[in-house]
């Protein structure tokens, strides 16, 4: 097993697995302490729910990172909002770099924590391609902050220049950082980070999910 797989929440994770056993792939449950670990072993995939919010997202990441003494890299496998007139919803986004929007220093100025994402995928996932959504390679912007209004996502957008916004990344680009693993964060667009984003999540969160296995799938 080579590859570390974190869906940050459970409708995710759901959602994940489930495009993988539409392609018959065999899915195995193993218990690592208090969590639970769907195994592929054709792909050499281990899965799992990693957490909501970048602290958390961090020690899970942490946790497995211990536990499993082979892991090659690790994806950071979610759902986020698009912040640039680009970015459709049910596009995915492969992060060039996660960059922590809500680092905020204040004793000094110096540019917002950002974490390259592993060159060797993204260059595999970049020339997937897709017909009925586009995949885009970019920054996401990184934060523990639901963006629901149009004047906040372009803030954001101007701050990170970046093409989308989710909340875990920079956690698990952080553990991997120090672990010296690679990391990669790769995010299927559920909305467009506005007043209807609540509603525009739980109806397209599913679909999304499944372009981002796909995705996944064209790479490893």
């Amino acid at each position: 097993m080579q590859v570390l797989i974190l869906n940050p929440l459970p409708v995710e994770h759901e959602a994940f697995l489930a495009r993988l056993r539409e392609f018959g792939h065999e899915l195995k449950t193993i218990q690592v302490g208090s969590l639970r670990v769907t195994e592929v072993v054709k792909l050499g995939w281990r899965i799992a729910i990693g957490g909501h919010g970048k602290t958390q997202f961090g020690i899970q990441t942490q946790f497995f990172l211990n536990h499993f003494k082979n892991i090659k890299s690790v994806v950071c496998a979610g759902s986020a909002g698009g912040i640039s007139d680009e970015i459709a919803v049910l596009d995915v986004v492969v992060a060039e770099k996660t960059i922590e929007h809500d680092y905020l220093l204040k004793f000094i100025k110096r540019p917002d924590p950002a974490f390259p994402g592993d060159e060797k995928m993204i260059a595999k996932i970049k020339f997937f391609a897709p017909k009925n959504y586009k995949v885009h390679v970019g920054a996401i912007a990184s934060g523990d902050e639901d963006i629901v209004e149009a004047k906040r996502s372009a803030e954001l957008r101007e701050q990170t220049s970046a093409i989308a916004v989710a909340w875990e990344g920079a956690g698990g680009a952080r553990a991997c950082k120090f672990n010296q693993v690679p990391f990669l964060e790769i995010r299927g667009i559920t909305d467009t980070a506005n007043s209807t984003t609540t509603i525009d999540f739980t109806t397209n969160v599913k679909l999304a999910m499944a372009n981002v296995c796909d995705a996944l799938l064209s790479a490893l």
